[in-house]
């Protein structure tokens, strides 16, 4: 494993197998201690197979004892069901060391998956879940700016949770004691109201709709988050939910499996009526709802090490047992949300900057222009302080990672 920058850098490994139908294992990972810019720590795999991935996924570097799950023939045929290595891992905890900035491996994986260009035409699945136990209203305090987060009930259906117009903080004070360096506090206005996915996309979800199941940990079940996808595959799943909607794709994807290569339509997310992924704002502001501390039930004081608040609201690296977990087994936030901190992190829409600002902006996004990507919220395998709702972190956009998951949105009235 080598330690990544959540916010900084990415690291990786290629360690070549003299074993036949593999080929190269990648490792990236993290736990740098926050105040130097890193939010969390991710798992890479490109580039090879051994056994118990999703269609010709590339190498995994298992959850720490190295295991890898199989490719399948390049016939597009759908994977078979091994499972990863249930070696014990170590505990070993992610180590504090400032990672080197590296860039990863760009080779391809060599071999298809069913095509996703043409999704069913049966409606969105369903996502219904049940009534969110709901935090204690802390609202929002308006700042010497009027800025006002509007104080409103969970408001869920059919598995979506809608998130009000407002303004919100977004970022960290230095006085947070977890403050990464990528969390400059600024004023953020959304003008727009959306409807986000009550909880993480399952395993069950995303093979129903696109007809293979990429996941890692396909041995967690169906109910688990999917993970081991890259940012391409998750907007085209968007894409696929626009589709059964009738509604504009946001994005224009050509290729399948690994291969596929999405872009957005617009540069302005906001705009697009139909389903795609959360911005890098859209994403902390539904996670905050409505609260002012580093995480929707408290302020974390404990950033590497076993968190009380953490234990309550998500699976880390001290409760989670080095694996993602079925998803709404722990505390929702005031608006409804299920694991937006913790069990797998999620990829945003936005392209990846180290440094947002500390004027206002108003429906910010980052271009997704260029290679690496925003992730948020934090994974089984992070310390809490990558939990926290200001946390961000940087991924490669065409690789995939264990513990790297996502959940769409869709603008109300663009």
């Amino acid at each position: 494993m080598v330690p990544v920058s959540r916010g900084l850098s990415i690291s990786w490994i290629c360690v070549a197998v003299a074993l036949s139908g593999c080929h190269l294992i990648a490792g990236l990972s993290g736990g740098a201690s926050p105040g130097n810019g890193e939010t969390g720590q991710v798992d890479a795999m490109v580039d090879g197979a051994s056994d118990g991935a999703g269609p010709d996924a590339p190498a995994l570097d298992g959850p720490r004892d190295g295991a890898a799950p199989d490719t399948p023939a390049p016939d597009g045929s759908p994977p078979d069901t091994a499972q990863p290595d249930t070696a014990q891992p170590d505990t070993a905890q992610p180590d504090t060391l400032q990672p080197d900035i590296a860039q990863p491996d760009s080779a391809k994986p060599d071999t298809l998956v069913p095509d996703t260009l043409a999704p069913d035409t049966q409606p969105p699945p369903d996502l219904s879940v049940p009534d969110a136990p709901q935090q204690p209203d802390t609202g929002v305090s308006p700042d010497a700016g009027g800025c006002v987060t509007p104080s409103v009930p969970a408001k869920c259906t059919g598995g979506w949770c809608e998130v009000p117009a407002g303004c919100f903080l977004m970022g960290s004070p230095t006085s947070d004691p977890c403050h990464a360096s990528n969390e400059t506090q600024h004023q953020v206005t959304l003008t727009h109201s959306f409807v986000m996915a009550q909880a993480e996309t399952t395993q069950d979800q995303f093979t129903t709709k696109m007809g293979y199941n990429p996941a890692y940990f396909n041995k967690c079940g169906l109910d688990c988050p999917v993970e081991a996808l890259t940012w391409h595959n998750a907007a085209a799943y968007c894409n696929a939910l626009s589709v059964a909607a009738s509604l504009t794709l946001c994005y224009s994807c050509a290729g399948s499996g690994y291969s596929m290569v999405c872009t957005p339509v617009s540069n302005n997310p906001y705009s697009c009526p139909g389903y795609r992924l959360p911005t890098d704002a859209e994403f902390e502001y539904a996670e905050r709802a409505g609260t002012t501390t580093s995480m929707y039930n408290g302020d974390l004081t404990i950033c590497n090490g076993a968190a009380p608040q953490a234990d309550a609201i998500g699976w880390y690296v001290n409760n989670g047992n080095n694996t993602p977990h079925p998803g709404m087994a722990k505390l929702a936030n005031n608006w409804g949300f299920y694991d937006l901190a913790g069990n797998v992190s999620e990829w945003t829409h936005d392209g990846y900057l180290p440094e947002l600002g500390s004027g206002p902006a108003v429906d910010p996004v980052t271009p997704p222009s260029s290679t690496d990507r925003t992730f948020k919220g934090g994974s089984y395998k992070d310390w809490p302080y990558a939990l926290r709702s200001p946390s961000r972190g940087q991924a490669v956009a065409a690789s995939i990672y264990k513990n790297i998951g996502f959940r769409c949105v869709r603008t109300l009235k663009p």
